[in-house]
């Protein structure tokens, strides 16, 4: 790739400085990856434009600008609106082998805080684990974070921190602000995932070198006890995948054993959301129907390329294949919904494959686009070189993240809305962290609280 900004600094007899320069050099180059043209003819193409339109000397950058953000942003630009782009410091990464962990989800270090040494969960976590798998003692997570530094571009995502937790048991989902809420509870058993998916907030979001789980499965059914006896919390529906992948895990941990077995006779919807097919602990125990077994979706093609260490789809829609048939109640989640060329014909396959395998009724279908906020990416470039998704059309949105623009975003819903609809006319569908005007352009005006619709959809079956 030429250096775009050179060329013209020497063809104009300009000195763009360093701002100006990167905001240049980082539109062509985000044009480069998307859509694969070259930089001769770019810069050639603009070359002749500013001349075509006598572009005096000092319009010449605002003037270069903007023609690359038409080139970058096309359907926007087509708009006639103004938008914010991200333009982050152009820092190439070099392209470096990725750490393959092989086959199967497994740690490769554990480290046990001293003090839940000898716990019940902490010896028959450590009898399950493989026999290659290294353990230390260490005497606390704050003693280990004050000796070793996190690097954001390299995870370690198969070191496993065994702790117990002492406070932040139980929290509303952390919805983005300006945005509809779901009325998703968290149930805050384990942070952090051993799968490695491109666009995972995680990377951003997490402080801690790793997954942590915790030990005092007991304290929390206590205070969730407590908690629902005194109308302090009221979730209809808790799960533990947001900060996890609930079952990533679940044949060392056994969690899922007591998490069934424990809201099987609770009014209460409990959640277990994955993009693995770990379900075998599932198949035999009695729930009632009040645990969902729910799955993460993409096209196939956007699993192999974003989504690293997860099920395939075939793998994952036979494992709700076996749960339903098991009785249990299941749910899908298309999110992130990820904008690209062919992204029509691949979702609407995705769609057609599901409801193949699966029969209706379903407890819910939630949709949620590509969002995330503007430090992820670098990080996705850093440490998935060869990931295009953060060069779609994504700026900055009212609440800070990177985001499609909400035209777009309502598209992608409406389409997918009536591909689900050509299956399962019934299944109730919500939108995820989405804002309040796509939610009433896509499904409904949303003048009460979202949570009471979604829990009428969610139960009703």
């Amino acid at each position: 790739m030429i250096d775009i900004v050179e060329a013209i600094n020497r063809f104009f007899g300009l000195n763009l400085g360093h701002n100006k320069s990167n905001e240049l050099k980082r539109l062509v180059y985000e044009i480069y990856r998307r859509d694969g043209c070259s930089s001769d003819n770019l810069l050639n193409s603009l070359i002749e434009h500013i001349k075509e339109n006598k572009i005096e000397k000092g319009q010449i950058f605002s003037f270069s600008k903007n023609y690359l953000l038409e080139k970058r942003f096309p359907r926007l630009s087509s708009k006639k609106e103004g938008f914010l782009p991200y333009l982050n410091k152009l820092d190439i990464p070099e392209h470096k082998q990725r750490l393959d962990y092989g086959k199967g989800i497994k740690p490769e270090n554990v480290f046990i805080v001293r003090d839940v040494e000898k716990s019940n969960f902490t010896q028959s976590f450590l009898k399950r684990l493989p026999s290659d798998v290294n353990i230390q003692i260490i005497p606390s997570l704050k003693d280990y974070m004050r000796d070793h530094k996190i690097n954001e571009f390299k995870l370690r995502k198969r070191d496993v921190f065994v702790t117990k937790e002492n406070y932040d048991f139980f929290k509303p989902c952390p919805c983005a602000k300006f945005h509809v809420r779901c009325g998703y509870h968290i149930m805050n058993l384990a942070f952090g995932c051993p799968l490695d998916c491109s666009y995972c907030y995680l990377q951003q979001y997490s402080n801690f070198p790793g997954v942590v789980l915790k030990t005092n499965l007991d304290e929390y059914f206590k205070r969730f006890e407590s908690l629902y006896k005194s109308k302090q919390l009221k979730p209809f529906r808790l799960g533990t995948g947001e900060f996890a992948d609930s079952l990533a895990f679940d044949k060392y941990t056994h969690y899922s054993k007591d998490l069934v077995n424990f809201f099987k006779d609770k009014d209460i919807l409990f959640e277990l959301k994955t993009k693995t097919d770990d379900i075998d602990l599932l198949l035999g125990l009695e729930h009632n129907r009040k645990t969902v077994i729910s799955w993460s979706l993409n096209p196939v093609n956007i699993i192999q390329k974003e989504e690293l260490y997860a099920a395939d789809l075939e793998e994952r829609l036979l494992a709700a294949k076996k749960c339903q048939e098991a009785g249990y109640r299941i749910a899908f989640h298309f999110d992130p919904i990820i904008y690209y060329e062919n992204w029509r014909r691949d979702y609407k396959n995705l769609i057609k494959q599901l409801f193949s395998v699966i029969n209706s009724p379903l407890s819910w279908i939630s949709l949620g686009t590509l969002r995330f906020n503007a430090k992820l990416k670098s990080i996705i470039e850093h440490r998935f070189p060869e990931s295009n998704i953060v060069y779609g059309e994504l700026i900055v949105a009212e609440d800070k993240k990177l985001r499609y623009p909400k035209f777009l975003r309502s598209e992608i819903y409406k389409d997918m809305i009536n591909w689900i609809r050509e299956y399962d006319k019934e299944v109730g569908i919500y939108l995820c962290m989405e804002s309040r005007d796509v939610w009433q352009d896509v499904i409904m005006k949303v003048d009460a609280d979202v949570e009471n619709y979604v829990v009428y959809q969610a139960i009703r079956k």
